[in-house]
């Protein structure tokens, strides 16, 4: 039986708690490679990934450093 597959919001919640010890702010940069390692087969654009980290983290009350590189539009 194959395990339950992790949406990438259970991703981004479980990162978030797992840096809730730590005085820096989070890096945007950082956090989003970290759940594409864990999320390698997913679509989700790095753009979507930071916005689910923002939504998450601002709810938490948590810092973030906001250095994802932008891509011209």
């Amino acid at each position: 039986m194959a395990p339950p597959s992790r949406s990438i919001q259970d991703v981004v919640d479980q990162y978030l708690l797992s840096r809730r010890s730590k005085l820096s702010a989070i890096s945007t940069a950082d956090a989003t490679r970290a759940i594409k390692s864990v999320l390698p087969a997913s679509s989700a654009s790095d753009r979507e990934i930071e916005d689910l980290i923002v939504a998450s983290a601002a709810h938490r009350g948590m810092a973030l450093h906001f250095d994802l590189p932008r891509t011209a539009a």
